[in-house]
């Protein structure tokens, strides 16, 4: 399978996976219309940006495809969180920068 296709498979099923364990277990909020709009956009979003990187590291500074969502996952994690606190929580953009 092509990692390409291989990753947004997995993102994809993430991200459904995601919505569910944050809003039950991680910041206990009821899910709701507003949340479950802004949670899979926020990933898709995130998704456009770490396929671009993933296709750079592969293809222009010849990371193994391998190893190379290891490096997106340890860039990308704390702002995908910050950026769930802000969907589960309602916390301001002023708020969600300076912790």
């Amino acid at each position: 399978m092509p990692y390409i296709l291989a990753y947004s498979i997995t993102y994809l099923v993430g991200i459904f996976i995601g919505y569910f364990l944050n809003s039950s277990f991680v910041f206990k909020t009821p899910k709701n219309i507003k949340n479950a709009a802004a949670y899979p956009l926020a990933y898709i979003i995130n998704y456009a940006v770490s396929i671009g990187i993933l296709w750079l590291l592969v293809n222009w500074i010849y990371i193994p495809k391998e190893f190379a969502p290891i490096l997106i996952l340890a860039i990308t994690t704390p702002l995908m969180y910050r950026t769930t606190q802000v969907i589960f929580l309602g916390k301001s953009i002023n708020k969600f920068w300076r912790q």
